[in-house]
């Protein structure tokens, strides 16, 4: 009649998940555990239904930006499929020179997608260029171009930036709002912001931090560190006011993170890797690229992109490839609007996906 023995044995403590990876999707299970103590024996059935595979039919539409010095993009925010935010350095012909009055004209720094069309932005602070590495929107109107800029929908205010947030870069941000907001960076350094005032959180590495990602309900986030000139690399974990470092049995370095739960996690780099309930296991079909970025809906509704031009997109059950173009660094993806941006030659390029 189907039924299987998924554990059988003594339990030490009093909280103990139990993982199994043999179900199938969008099927109703019955799960019965049964407990004999010393002084008492007990039975408990449950029925669940298993999330259902997503669907893999996107269909998607490429724009290319830029012209003269080399140009990238570095991160994207979907805040709906009429509303998108990419960042990072853009140059065309109608930057880097002088107007017909005198005034210096720098490069663009964001481009917005209104539904329609891409436009190419500037968002300066105290009047001048700088190259933008990171957005994190909490809505409408609370976007946060880096640390030092945050949009309402209507206009950019410019934020003082303190003395812990100077002297590196900052590569990413996470939060659960605009009141509990962290941000990582080069040099190992790791901020938080509480809606008024930054404090800096000891990482315990001089690493430089690529990415960081976390769980709204307990306020835990994790980050990756790696070396670009050594073997060295660095999984950290916040967790109650503290950054601990999870080992990390496996080789090449880690650029990304992505997870909802504490035992399912997906980190990509040299190679893709996925912790099931503490156990890392390397993902073969995505072995002949490095992976630059991994972000998801839900675990089963995953995109990761890499070096090679290549995004992949995970239903819960099956992989499915889109051979597109570019170095890629960045990628969300937001109910059925997926964005994956990064540069060609020295140029920049946008794949929006629609499913």
């Amino acid at each position: 009649n189907g039924e299987q023995i998924i554990f059988d044995g003594i339990l030490s403590t009093t909280d103990t998940i139990i993982y199994t990876d043999s179900l199938l999707p969008s099927t109703n299970y019955s799960l019965t555990a049964e407990m004999d103590g010393s002084n008492y024996k007990t039975t408990s059935t449950t029925q669940f239904r298993t999330m259902d595979t997503t669907s893999h039919d996107f269909t998607w539409q490429t724009w290319i930006f830029g012209e003269g010095s080399t140009s990238d993009l570095n991160d994207v925010a979907i805040i709906d499929e009429n509303n998108i935010w990419v960042v990072g350095e853009i140059h065309t012909r109608d930057t880097d020179r002088y107007d017909s009055t005198g005034v210096w004209l720098s490069p663009y720094n964001a481009i917005h997608w209104d539904g329609e069309s891409w436009e190419v932005k500037r968002i300066l602070y105290e009047g001048g260029f700088w190259a933008i590495r990171t957005i994190y929107a909490f809505s409408l109107t609370d976007i946060w171009f880096s640390a030092f800029v945050r949009y309402n929908s209507e206009n950019f205010n410019e934020l003082s930036i303190p003395d812990i947030l100077t002297g590196w870069g900052i590569n990413k941000m996470w939060g659960t709002s605009s009141k509990n907001l962290y941000v990582v960076g080069n040099n190992g350094n790791v901020a938080s912001y509480d809606g008024s005032s930054w404090q800096k959180l000891e990482s315990g590495t001089e690493l430089n931090i690529y990415d960081i990602w976390g769980n709204e309900f307990t306020n835990t986030f994790y980050c990756c560190a790696t070396s670009l000139s050594s073997p060295d690399k660095a999984l950290l974990k916040y967790s109650n006011g503290k950054i601990e470092k999870v080992p990390t049995p496996f080789s090449g370095s880690i650029y990304s993170v992505w997870y909802q739960s504490e035992y399912r996690q997906y980190i990509a780099g040299s190679y893709f890797h996925e912790r099931l309930n503490g156990e890392w296991k390397k993902n073969e079909r995505l072995s002949d690229q490095i992976t630059t970025a991994v972000r998801g809906n839900d675990v089963n509704d995953i995109m990761v992109v890499g070096l090679e031009g290549k995004i992949e997109h995970y239903n819960g059950s099956t992989w499915e490839r889109y051979n597109r173009i570019g170095v890629l660094g960045s990628v969300d993806i937001k109910s059925d609007v997926a964005v994956a941006v990064g540069y060609i030659g020295n140029k920049v390029v946008i794949h929006l996906g629609k499913r």
